[in-house]
Protein backbone atom coordinates (compact mmCIF):
# COMPACT_ATOMS: atom_id res chain seq x y z
CA UNK A 1 0.00 0.00 0.00
CA UNK A 2 2.70 2.52 1.15
CA UNK A 3 5.08 1.88 -2.41
CA UNK A 4 1.36 2.55 -4.63
CA UNK A 5 1.57 5.93 -2.73
CA UNK A 6 4.66 6.67 -3.26
CA UNK A 7 4.31 5.98 -7.12
CA UNK A 8 1.34 7.94 -6.84
CA UNK A 9 3.31 10.95 -5.72
CA UNK A 10 5.78 10.42 -7.69
CA UNK A 11 3.27 10.67 -10.61
CA UNK A 12 1.88 13.99 -9.19
CA UNK A 13 4.98 15.59 -9.37
CA UNK A 14 6.35 14.26 -12.66
CA UNK A 15 2.51 16.33 -13.71
CA UNK A 16 3.21 19.18 -11.82
CA UNK A 17 7.35 19.39 -13.85
CA UNK A 18 4.93 19.45 -17.28
CA UNK A 19 4.22 22.37 -19.08
CA UNK A 20 0.52 23.75 -19.06
CA UNK A 21 0.19 22.43 -22.74
CA UNK A 22 1.44 18.88 -21.98
CA UNK A 23 -1.29 18.86 -18.69
CA UNK A 24 -3.18 19.67 -20.67
CA UNK A 25 -3.17 17.10 -23.10
CA UNK A 26 -2.68 14.61 -20.54
CA UNK A 27 -5.74 15.79 -18.57
CA UNK A 28 -8.16 15.47 -21.65
CA UNK A 29 -6.49 11.90 -22.15
CA UNK A 30 -7.51 10.30 -18.95
CA UNK A 31 -10.80 11.77 -19.37
CA UNK A 32 -11.68 10.00 -23.02
CA UNK A 33 -9.73 6.81 -21.16
CA UNK A 34 -12.42 7.07 -18.64
CA UNK A 35 -15.48 7.38 -20.54
CA UNK A 36 -14.41 4.55 -23.25
CA UNK A 37 -16.43 1.98 -21.37
CA UNK A 38 -18.31 -0.61 -23.77
CA UNK A 39 -21.66 0.23 -23.23
CA UNK A 40 -24.52 -1.84 -25.48
CA UNK A 41 -25.08 1.82 -27.05
CA UNK A 42 -21.45 2.50 -27.68
CA UNK A 43 -21.27 -1.16 -29.19
CA UNK A 44 -23.92 -0.78 -31.47
CA UNK A 45 -22.46 2.05 -32.82
CA UNK A 46 -18.81 0.71 -33.77
CA UNK A 47 -19.74 -2.59 -35.00
CA UNK A 48 -21.47 -1.24 -38.30
CA UNK A 49 -17.89 0.75 -38.61
CA UNK A 50 -16.10 -2.53 -37.89
CA UNK A 51 -18.58 -4.58 -40.79
CA UNK A 52 -18.05 -1.93 -43.43
CA UNK A 53 -13.94 -1.37 -43.27
CA UNK A 54 -12.60 -4.54 -41.34
CA UNK A 55 -9.56 -4.27 -43.04
CA UNK A 56 -6.98 -6.92 -42.55
CA UNK A 57 -9.07 -8.91 -40.23
CA UNK A 58 -11.44 -9.78 -42.77
CA UNK A 59 -11.41 -13.33 -43.07
CA UNK A 60 -10.94 -13.85 -39.34
CA UNK A 61 -14.42 -11.94 -38.34
CA UNK A 62 -15.87 -14.16 -41.20
CA UNK A 63 -14.70 -17.44 -39.99
CA UNK A 64 -15.90 -16.14 -36.33
CA UNK A 65 -19.22 -14.92 -37.55
CA UNK A 66 -19.75 -17.81 -39.60
CA UNK A 67 -20.57 -20.13 -36.50
CA UNK A 68 -23.34 -17.68 -34.55
CA UNK A 69 -25.05 -16.75 -37.82
CA UNK A 70 -25.81 -20.81 -38.82
CA UNK A 71 -27.36 -21.04 -34.98
CA UNK A 72 -29.30 -18.14 -35.79
CA UNK A 73 -30.77 -19.09 -38.73
CA UNK A 74 -31.33 -23.14 -37.14
CA UNK A 75 -32.82 -20.77 -34.35
CA UNK A 76 -34.99 -19.01 -36.34
CA UNK A 77 -36.44 -21.93 -38.56
CA UNK A 78 -37.23 -24.22 -35.27
CA UNK A 79 -39.21 -21.17 -34.28
CA UNK A 80 -41.10 -20.06 -37.23
CA UNK A 81 -40.22 -21.91 -40.91
CA UNK A 82 -42.03 -19.47 -42.55
CA UNK A 83 -40.16 -16.22 -41.33
CA UNK A 84 -37.37 -17.84 -43.73
CA UNK A 85 -39.23 -19.27 -46.08
CA UNK A 86 -40.24 -15.62 -46.87
CA UNK A 87 -37.12 -13.87 -47.16
CA UNK A 88 -35.81 -16.78 -49.79
CA UNK A 89 -39.22 -16.80 -51.73
CA UNK A 90 -38.08 -14.00 -53.96
CA UNK A 91 -34.82 -16.06 -54.88
CA UNK A 92 -35.80 -19.57 -54.66
CA UNK A 93 -39.03 -18.74 -56.81
CA UNK A 94 -36.92 -17.07 -59.67
CA UNK A 95 -33.96 -19.93 -59.33
CA UNK A 96 -37.03 -22.99 -59.82
CA UNK A 97 -38.61 -20.80 -62.49
CA UNK A 98 -35.47 -20.81 -64.13
CA UNK A 99 -34.32 -23.86 -63.85
CA UNK A 100 -37.51 -25.43 -65.16
CA UNK A 101 -37.25 -23.19 -67.85
CA UNK A 102 -34.13 -24.69 -68.91
CA UNK A 103 -34.93 -28.53 -68.14
CA UNK A 104 -38.06 -28.02 -70.78
CA UNK A 105 -36.31 -26.67 -73.47
CA UNK A 106 -33.27 -29.07 -72.73
CA UNK A 107 -36.59 -31.95 -73.30
CA UNK A 108 -37.97 -30.19 -76.01
CA UNK A 109 -34.28 -30.02 -77.85
CA UNK A 110 -33.34 -33.26 -76.92
CA UNK A 111 -36.81 -34.55 -78.41
CA UNK A 112 -36.16 -32.86 -81.44
CA UNK A 113 -32.23 -34.04 -81.82
CA UNK A 114 -33.42 -37.79 -80.98
CA UNK A 115 -36.65 -37.30 -83.56
CA UNK A 116 -34.35 -35.89 -86.76
CA UNK A 117 -31.90 -38.86 -86.19
CA UNK A 118 -34.35 -41.42 -85.75
CA UNK A 119 -36.37 -39.86 -88.84
CA UNK A 120 -33.65 -40.38 -90.92
CA UNK A 121 -30.66 -42.36 -92.01
CA UNK A 122 -27.98 -40.35 -89.97
CA UNK A 123 -27.46 -42.91 -86.63
CA UNK A 124 -27.41 -45.54 -89.36
CA UNK A 125 -24.47 -43.84 -91.47
CA UNK A 126 -22.55 -42.90 -88.16
CA UNK A 127 -22.45 -46.38 -87.35
CA UNK A 128 -20.88 -47.66 -90.73
CA UNK A 129 -18.68 -44.86 -90.22
CA UNK A 130 -17.38 -45.82 -86.68
CA UNK A 131 -16.88 -49.49 -87.89
CA UNK A 132 -15.21 -48.87 -90.81
CA UNK A 133 -12.52 -46.27 -89.28
CA UNK A 134 -12.45 -48.20 -86.08
CA UNK A 135 -13.63 -44.87 -83.94
CA UNK A 136 -16.13 -45.16 -81.40
CA UNK A 137 -19.84 -44.07 -82.69
CA UNK A 138 -19.75 -41.57 -79.50
CA UNK A 139 -16.77 -39.64 -81.38
CA UNK A 140 -18.10 -40.36 -84.81
CA UNK A 141 -21.39 -38.87 -83.99
CA UNK A 142 -19.67 -35.51 -82.34
CA UNK A 143 -17.94 -34.58 -85.24
CA UNK A 144 -21.22 -34.84 -86.60
CA UNK A 145 -23.23 -32.78 -84.78
CA UNK A 146 -20.32 -31.01 -82.57
CA UNK A 147 -20.16 -27.11 -83.51
CA UNK A 148 -17.76 -26.98 -80.38
CA UNK A 149 -16.97 -27.67 -77.12
CA UNK A 150 -14.65 -25.64 -74.39
CA UNK A 151 -12.75 -28.76 -72.78
CA UNK A 152 -10.09 -26.79 -70.98
CA UNK A 153 -9.97 -23.61 -68.82
CA UNK A 154 -6.53 -21.98 -67.80
CA UNK A 155 -6.05 -19.00 -65.56
CA UNK A 156 -2.32 -17.59 -65.66
CA UNK A 157 -0.60 -15.03 -63.81
CA UNK A 158 0.36 -12.64 -66.24
CA UNK A 159 3.78 -11.61 -64.76
CA UNK A 160 4.61 -14.97 -63.73
CA UNK A 161 3.31 -17.21 -66.33
CA UNK A 162 2.58 -19.50 -63.43
CA UNK A 163 -1.34 -21.32 -63.68
CA UNK A 164 -3.60 -19.91 -60.70
CA UNK A 165 -6.47 -22.46 -61.62
CA UNK A 166 -7.48 -24.71 -64.39
CA UNK A 167 -11.02 -26.45 -65.33
CA UNK A 168 -10.91 -29.20 -67.77
CA UNK A 169 -14.94 -31.14 -68.97
CA UNK A 170 -15.67 -34.50 -67.52
CA UNK A 171 -13.32 -36.88 -69.40
CA UNK A 172 -11.64 -34.29 -70.91
CA UNK A 173 -7.96 -34.50 -68.81
CA UNK A 174 -4.74 -33.31 -69.74
CA UNK A 175 -1.54 -34.52 -69.02
CA UNK A 176 -0.23 -31.99 -66.37
CA UNK A 177 -1.99 -28.05 -66.08
CA UNK A 178 1.06 -26.66 -65.18
CA UNK A 179 2.89 -27.56 -68.15
CA UNK A 180 -0.01 -26.78 -70.83
CA UNK A 181 0.40 -23.54 -69.17
CA UNK A 182 4.04 -22.95 -69.44
CA UNK A 183 4.08 -24.12 -73.51
CA UNK A 184 1.23 -21.12 -73.80
CA UNK A 185 3.01 -18.85 -72.28
CA UNK A 186 5.94 -19.26 -73.80
CA UNK A 187 3.89 -19.75 -77.23
CA UNK A 188 2.96 -16.23 -76.64
CA UNK A 189 6.32 -14.66 -75.89
CA UNK A 190 7.59 -16.63 -78.80
CA UNK A 191 5.06 -15.07 -81.44
CA UNK A 192 5.86 -11.63 -79.78
CA UNK A 193 9.29 -12.04 -80.08
CA UNK A 194 9.00 -13.27 -83.54
CA UNK A 195 6.66 -10.57 -84.90
CA UNK A 196 8.48 -7.99 -83.05
CA UNK A 197 5.37 -7.14 -80.87
CA UNK A 198 5.46 -4.84 -78.10
CA UNK A 199 4.37 -6.28 -74.59
CA UNK A 200 0.98 -4.47 -74.35
CA UNK A 201 0.24 -6.52 -77.69
CA UNK A 202 -2.03 -9.53 -76.95
CA UNK A 203 -2.27 -12.99 -78.83
CA UNK A 204 -5.72 -14.04 -78.92
CA UNK A 205 -5.34 -17.43 -80.39
CA UNK A 206 -3.75 -20.16 -81.52
CA UNK A 207 -4.66 -22.95 -84.23
CA UNK A 208 -3.70 -26.32 -83.19
CA UNK A 209 -5.23 -29.07 -85.42
CA UNK A 210 -8.88 -29.62 -84.51
CA UNK A 211 -8.35 -27.30 -81.44
CA UNK A 212 -8.54 -23.49 -81.07
CA UNK A 213 -6.52 -21.86 -77.86
CA UNK A 214 -8.54 -18.65 -77.47
CA UNK A 215 -6.83 -16.03 -74.98
CA UNK A 216 -8.08 -13.06 -73.32
CA UNK A 217 -5.91 -10.79 -71.39
CA UNK A 218 -6.32 -8.75 -68.48
CA UNK A 219 -4.31 -6.31 -66.03
CA UNK A 220 -3.08 -9.17 -63.74
CA UNK A 221 -4.78 -12.37 -65.03
CA UNK A 222 -4.92 -14.37 -68.52
CA UNK A 223 -7.78 -16.38 -69.78
CA UNK A 224 -6.87 -19.45 -72.14
CA UNK A 225 -9.84 -21.64 -73.60
CA UNK A 226 -8.98 -25.17 -75.50
CA UNK A 227 -12.15 -25.24 -77.84
CA UNK A 228 -12.32 -27.82 -79.99
CA UNK A 229 -14.69 -27.35 -83.23
CA UNK A 230 -15.12 -23.69 -84.83
CA UNK A 231 -16.36 -21.60 -81.77
CA UNK A 232 -19.18 -19.08 -81.63
CA UNK A 233 -18.36 -15.21 -81.50
CA UNK A 234 -19.92 -14.44 -78.28
CA UNK A 235 -17.67 -16.89 -76.39
CA UNK A 236 -15.11 -14.02 -76.69
CA UNK A 237 -17.57 -11.99 -74.54
CA UNK A 238 -18.15 -14.42 -71.60
CA UNK A 239 -14.36 -14.74 -71.61
CA UNK A 240 -14.03 -11.59 -71.21
CA UNK A 241 -16.81 -11.18 -68.42
CA UNK A 242 -14.84 -14.46 -66.99
CA UNK A 243 -11.98 -12.58 -66.43
CA UNK A 244 -13.70 -8.69 -65.16
CA UNK A 245 -15.16 -11.26 -62.46
CA UNK A 246 -12.25 -12.86 -61.43
CA UNK A 247 -10.29 -9.28 -60.95
CA UNK A 248 -13.20 -8.23 -59.04
CA UNK A 249 -13.70 -10.75 -56.65
CA UNK A 250 -9.40 -12.08 -56.82
CA UNK A 251 -8.09 -8.10 -56.95
CA UNK A 252 -6.19 -8.96 -53.69
CA UNK A 253 -5.28 -12.39 -53.89
CA UNK A 254 -3.97 -11.73 -57.78
CA UNK A 255 -1.80 -7.87 -56.36
CA UNK A 256 -0.21 -9.82 -53.78
CA UNK A 257 0.53 -13.02 -55.33
CA UNK A 258 3.95 -14.81 -54.41
CA UNK A 259 3.10 -17.96 -55.46
CA UNK A 260 0.45 -19.39 -53.50
CA UNK A 261 -2.66 -20.57 -55.29
CA UNK A 262 -4.76 -21.83 -52.63
CA UNK A 263 -7.14 -18.94 -52.82
CA UNK A 264 -7.54 -19.57 -56.46
CA UNK A 265 -7.94 -23.21 -56.33
CA UNK A 266 -11.16 -22.21 -53.99
CA UNK A 267 -12.48 -20.49 -56.32
CA UNK A 268 -12.34 -22.49 -59.57
CA UNK A 269 -15.75 -22.52 -59.85
CA UNK A 270 -15.89 -18.58 -61.43
CA UNK A 271 -14.71 -20.43 -64.37
CA UNK A 272 -17.45 -22.67 -64.91
CA UNK A 273 -19.25 -20.06 -67.11
CA UNK A 274 -16.32 -20.76 -69.76
CA UNK A 275 -17.10 -25.02 -70.15
CA UNK A 276 -19.33 -24.13 -73.26
CA UNK A 277 -20.94 -27.15 -75.07
CA UNK A 278 -22.56 -26.29 -78.50
CA UNK A 279 -23.94 -28.68 -80.87
CA UNK A 280 -25.33 -28.00 -84.60
CA UNK A 281 -28.41 -26.49 -84.92
CA UNK A 282 -28.89 -25.88 -81.33
CA UNK A 283 -30.08 -22.72 -81.95
CA UNK A 284 -32.86 -23.21 -84.58
CA UNK A 285 -36.32 -23.88 -83.55
CA UNK A 286 -37.42 -27.75 -82.66
CA UNK A 287 -39.56 -27.92 -85.29
CA UNK A 288 -40.24 -31.92 -84.64
CA UNK A 289 -40.65 -31.66 -81.19
CA UNK A 290 -42.98 -28.77 -81.77
CA UNK A 291 -44.86 -30.56 -84.38
CA UNK A 292 -45.41 -33.58 -82.24
CA UNK A 293 -46.17 -32.47 -79.20
CA UNK A 294 -48.64 -30.01 -80.89
CA UNK A 295 -50.58 -33.33 -82.25
CA UNK A 296 -50.51 -34.95 -78.96
CA UNK A 297 -52.08 -31.55 -76.72
CA UNK A 298 -54.75 -31.73 -79.84
CA UNK A 299 -55.30 -35.83 -79.89
CA UNK A 300 -55.74 -35.51 -75.97
CA UNK A 301 -57.75 -32.24 -75.90
CA UNK A 302 -59.57 -33.94 -78.73
CA UNK A 303 -60.54 -37.10 -76.64
CA UNK A 304 -61.65 -35.13 -73.47
CA UNK A 305 -63.89 -33.40 -75.12
CA UNK A 306 -65.11 -36.46 -76.88
CA UNK A 307 -65.64 -38.41 -73.70
CA UNK A 308 -67.34 -35.66 -72.18
CA UNK A 309 -69.92 -35.22 -75.18
CA UNK A 310 -70.27 -38.82 -74.68
CA UNK A 311 -70.72 -38.99 -71.12
CA UNK A 312 -73.38 -35.76 -71.29
CA UNK A 313 -74.91 -37.76 -74.09
CA UNK A 314 -75.11 -40.48 -72.23
CA UNK A 315 -76.83 -38.52 -69.01
CA UNK A 316 -79.65 -37.39 -70.99
CA UNK A 317 -80.40 -40.67 -72.88
CA UNK A 318 -80.46 -42.33 -69.44
CA UNK A 319 -82.87 -40.16 -68.17
CA UNK A 320 -85.17 -39.87 -71.26
CA UNK A 321 -85.20 -43.51 -70.79
CA UNK A 322 -86.05 -43.62 -66.95
CA UNK A 323 -88.46 -40.79 -67.55
CA UNK A 324 -90.20 -42.61 -70.67
CA UNK A 325 -93.68 -44.49 -69.30
CA UNK A 326 -93.95 -48.30 -69.05
CA UNK A 327 -89.76 -48.38 -69.08
CA UNK A 328 -88.24 -48.82 -65.70
CA UNK A 329 -84.26 -48.29 -65.62
CA UNK A 330 -82.96 -51.33 -62.87
CA UNK A 331 -79.40 -50.46 -63.43
CA UNK A 332 -76.24 -49.80 -65.41
CA UNK A 333 -72.58 -50.40 -65.65
CA UNK A 334 -70.22 -48.10 -67.33
CA UNK A 335 -66.94 -48.83 -69.30
CA UNK A 336 -64.34 -47.95 -71.58
CA UNK A 337 -65.98 -49.32 -74.62
CA UNK A 338 -69.23 -49.71 -73.71
CA UNK A 339 -72.15 -48.37 -71.19
CA UNK A 340 -74.61 -51.92 -70.11
CA UNK A 341 -78.28 -50.95 -69.18
CA UNK A 342 -80.20 -53.22 -67.63
CA UNK A 343 -84.53 -52.25 -68.13
CA UNK A 344 -87.87 -53.73 -67.63
CA UNK A 345 -90.02 -52.85 -70.47
CA UNK A 346 -93.76 -52.95 -71.45
CA UNK A 347 -94.69 -54.29 -74.55
CA UNK A 348 -96.66 -51.35 -75.06
CA UNK A 349 -93.54 -48.58 -74.58
CA UNK A 350 -91.98 -46.50 -76.66
CA UNK A 351 -89.18 -48.96 -78.55
CA UNK A 352 -85.48 -48.48 -76.95
CA UNK A 353 -84.05 -48.26 -80.35
CA UNK A 354 -86.38 -45.04 -80.92
CA UNK A 355 -85.37 -43.47 -77.75
CA UNK A 356 -81.37 -43.97 -78.39
CA UNK A 357 -81.56 -42.46 -81.84
CA UNK A 358 -82.31 -38.96 -80.31
CA UNK A 359 -78.54 -39.51 -78.62
CA UNK A 360 -76.24 -40.41 -81.70
CA UNK A 361 -72.95 -39.84 -79.78
CA UNK A 362 -74.35 -42.42 -77.45
CA UNK A 363 -75.89 -44.80 -79.49
CA UNK A 364 -72.75 -46.78 -80.04
CA UNK A 365 -71.44 -47.32 -76.73
CA UNK A 366 -74.77 -48.39 -75.44
CA UNK A 367 -75.49 -51.95 -74.88
CA UNK A 368 -79.33 -52.76 -73.69
CA UNK A 369 -80.14 -55.94 -71.66
CA UNK A 370 -83.93 -55.76 -71.37
CA UNK A 371 -86.71 -58.05 -69.75
CA UNK A 372 -90.52 -58.04 -70.21
CA UNK A 373 -92.65 -56.71 -67.67
CA UNK A 374 -96.52 -55.08 -67.36
CA UNK A 375 -96.60 -51.72 -66.34
CA UNK A 376 -99.57 -50.25 -64.97
CA UNK A 377 -99.00 -46.23 -66.32
CA UNK A 378 -99.52 -47.27 -69.45
CA UNK A 379 -101.17 -50.33 -70.08
CA UNK A 380 -104.11 -50.64 -67.52
CA UNK A 381 -106.84 -51.15 -70.50
CA UNK A 382 -104.27 -53.35 -72.60
CA UNK A 383 -104.52 -56.19 -69.81
CA UNK A 384 -106.17 -59.33 -70.90
CA UNK A 385 -108.05 -59.11 -67.09
CA UNK A 386 -108.33 -55.52 -65.42
CA UNK A 387 -106.33 -54.85 -62.44
CA UNK A 388 -108.81 -54.02 -59.63
CA UNK A 389 -109.37 -50.64 -58.57
CA UNK A 390 -108.03 -51.08 -55.01
CA UNK A 391 -104.87 -52.24 -56.08
CA UNK A 392 -104.07 -49.19 -58.23
CA UNK A 393 -105.12 -47.40 -55.11
CA UNK A 394 -102.25 -49.27 -52.86
CA UNK A 395 -99.49 -48.80 -55.24
CA UNK A 396 -100.14 -45.15 -55.73
CA UNK A 397 -99.74 -45.10 -51.86
CA UNK A 398 -96.77 -46.95 -51.41
CA UNK A 399 -95.24 -44.12 -54.35
CA UNK A 400 -96.02 -41.72 -51.89
CA UNK A 401 -93.44 -42.79 -48.77
CA UNK A 402 -90.10 -41.47 -48.90
CA UNK A 403 -88.05 -42.68 -46.36
CA UNK A 404 -85.11 -40.44 -45.56
CA UNK A 405 -81.71 -40.98 -44.08
CA UNK A 406 -78.82 -39.64 -42.32
CA UNK A 407 -76.34 -37.65 -44.55
CA UNK A 408 -73.33 -40.15 -46.21
CA UNK A 409 -74.61 -42.49 -44.75
CA UNK A 410 -77.18 -45.85 -44.56
CA UNK A 411 -78.53 -44.70 -40.96
CA UNK A 412 -82.37 -43.74 -40.90
CA UNK A 413 -82.97 -40.21 -39.74
CA UNK A 414 -85.25 -39.93 -36.48
CA UNK A 415 -88.99 -41.04 -36.77
CA UNK A 416 -88.43 -43.22 -40.02
CA UNK A 417 -88.34 -46.59 -38.23
CA UNK A 418 -92.66 -45.91 -38.18
CA UNK A 419 -92.52 -44.84 -41.52
CA UNK A 420 -90.40 -47.91 -42.66
CA UNK A 421 -92.55 -50.29 -40.24
CA UNK A 422 -95.96 -48.94 -42.26
CA UNK A 423 -94.52 -49.18 -45.80
CA UNK A 424 -93.72 -52.70 -45.07
CA UNK A 425 -97.71 -53.09 -43.95
CA UNK A 426 -98.60 -51.84 -47.37
CA UNK A 427 -96.17 -53.86 -49.52
CA UNK A 428 -97.52 -57.06 -47.36
CA UNK A 429 -100.76 -56.29 -47.84
CA UNK A 430 -100.45 -55.52 -51.56
CA UNK A 431 -98.60 -58.63 -51.95
CA UNK A 432 -101.55 -61.07 -50.39
CA UNK A 433 -104.86 -59.04 -52.00
CA UNK A 434 -102.89 -59.10 -55.42
CA UNK A 435 -102.09 -63.36 -55.12
CA UNK A 436 -106.05 -63.30 -54.33
CA UNK A 437 -107.22 -61.92 -57.69
CA UNK A 438 -104.01 -64.12 -59.21
CA UNK A 439 -101.75 -61.02 -59.91
CA UNK A 440 -98.05 -60.59 -59.11
CA UNK A 441 -96.71 -57.95 -57.76
CA UNK A 442 -92.68 -56.48 -58.55
CA UNK A 443 -91.76 -53.90 -55.80
CA UNK A 444 -88.57 -51.55 -56.35
CA UNK A 445 -86.96 -50.15 -53.81
CA UNK A 446 -84.23 -47.48 -55.16
CA UNK A 447 -82.24 -45.73 -52.95
CA UNK A 448 -80.93 -42.12 -54.03
CA UNK A 449 -78.51 -39.64 -52.80
CA UNK A 450 -77.74 -35.62 -52.73
CA UNK A 451 -75.25 -34.00 -54.49
CA UNK A 452 -74.17 -33.03 -58.25
CA UNK A 453 -72.02 -34.90 -59.35
CA UNK A 454 -72.24 -39.12 -59.57
CA UNK A 455 -69.20 -41.40 -58.35
CA UNK A 456 -69.08 -43.99 -56.93
CA UNK A 457 -69.45 -42.70 -53.16
CA UNK A 458 -72.73 -42.08 -53.88
CA UNK A 459 -73.79 -45.20 -55.53
CA UNK A 460 -72.62 -46.99 -52.80
CA UNK A 461 -74.80 -44.59 -50.27
CA UNK A 462 -77.42 -45.19 -52.04
CA UNK A 463 -77.31 -48.95 -52.57
CA UNK A 464 -76.59 -49.31 -48.61
CA UNK A 465 -79.86 -47.05 -47.80
CA UNK A 466 -82.20 -49.44 -50.10
CA UNK A 467 -80.54 -52.64 -48.21
CA UNK A 468 -81.67 -51.10 -45.49
CA UNK A 469 -84.88 -51.05 -46.05
CA UNK A 470 -85.34 -54.24 -47.96
CA UNK A 471 -83.67 -55.87 -44.94
CA UNK A 472 -86.33 -54.00 -42.44
CA UNK A 473 -89.16 -55.29 -44.92
CA UNK A 474 -88.13 -58.86 -45.01
CA UNK A 475 -87.93 -58.72 -41.40
CA UNK A 476 -91.33 -58.02 -41.08
CA UNK A 477 -92.34 -60.55 -43.80
CA UNK A 478 -89.91 -62.92 -45.43
CA UNK A 479 -92.25 -64.35 -47.84
CA UNK A 480 -91.50 -60.72 -49.54
CA UNK A 481 -88.16 -61.74 -50.76
CA UNK A 482 -89.36 -62.94 -53.64
CA UNK A 483 -91.16 -60.19 -54.64
CA UNK A 484 -88.51 -57.24 -53.75
CA UNK A 485 -85.66 -55.96 -56.00
CA UNK A 486 -83.34 -53.42 -54.58
CA UNK A 487 -81.55 -50.38 -56.75
CA UNK A 488 -78.95 -47.82 -56.27
CA UNK A 489 -78.95 -44.69 -58.19
CA UNK A 490 -76.87 -42.22 -56.71
CA UNK A 491 -77.79 -38.53 -57.64
CA UNK A 492 -79.41 -40.10 -61.22
CA UNK A 493 -82.80 -39.77 -60.28
CA UNK A 494 -83.40 -37.20 -56.99
CA UNK A 495 -86.39 -36.49 -55.74
CA UNK A 496 -85.75 -32.78 -56.01
CA UNK A 497 -84.04 -31.79 -58.92
CA UNK A 498 -82.71 -28.58 -58.02
CA UNK A 499 -81.37 -28.58 -54.13
CA UNK A 500 -81.72 -25.19 -53.30
CA UNK A 501 -81.56 -25.45 -49.45
CA UNK A 502 -80.39 -28.26 -46.77
CA UNK A 503 -83.77 -29.36 -46.77
CA UNK A 504 -84.04 -30.44 -50.79
CA UNK A 505 -80.96 -32.29 -49.96
CA UNK A 506 -82.72 -34.41 -46.80
CA UNK A 507 -85.92 -35.49 -49.16
CA UNK A 508 -82.82 -36.59 -51.88
CA UNK A 509 -80.81 -38.37 -48.75
CA UNK A 510 -84.17 -41.23 -49.08
CA UNK A 511 -85.30 -44.19 -50.21
CA UNK A 512 -88.70 -44.78 -52.52
CA UNK A 513 -91.16 -47.58 -53.65
CA UNK A 514 -92.58 -48.22 -57.03
CA UNK A 515 -95.29 -50.89 -57.23
CA UNK A 516 -95.63 -52.84 -60.69
CA UNK A 517 -98.25 -54.82 -61.25
CA UNK A 518 -98.24 -57.91 -63.73
CA UNK A 519 -100.43 -61.00 -64.47
CA UNK A 520 -98.97 -64.48 -63.73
Amino acid sequence: MKKNNRIKIKIEEAIVDLDPRERYTLKKLSKKLKGANLSPENLAKMLPEAFENPGEFNAEMVESLSPLTEQAIDISVQRDPNTLSTSLFPVIGGAIRKALTKMLSEMVQTMNSGLESALSFKRLAWRIEARRTGKSFFEVMLAHTLEYSVDHVFLIHKSTSLLLASLSREGQETADDDMVSSMLSAIRQYIKDSLNLSQESGVEGIQAGEYTILVEEGPRAILALIVRGSPAVNLRATMADTLENIHVKLARPLKSFSGNVKEFEKNKSLLEPCLEFKQKGQGKKPLFAIVLLSIIGLAIIGFSVFCSMRRSNEKKFLESLNAEQGISLTSYKRSFKKTKVHILRDENAKKVDDILSEYPLAERFIYIIEKPYYSPDISRTKFKREIPQHLLDIVQELSEYNIYFEHDSGNLRPGQDVLVAEAGTLISRLIAEAEKEDFFVDVEITGHAAGGVQNMASIQVSVERANRAFDAFIKMNEGLVNNLRVRGVGVLEPVVAEELSEEDKIKNRTVTIKAIISEN
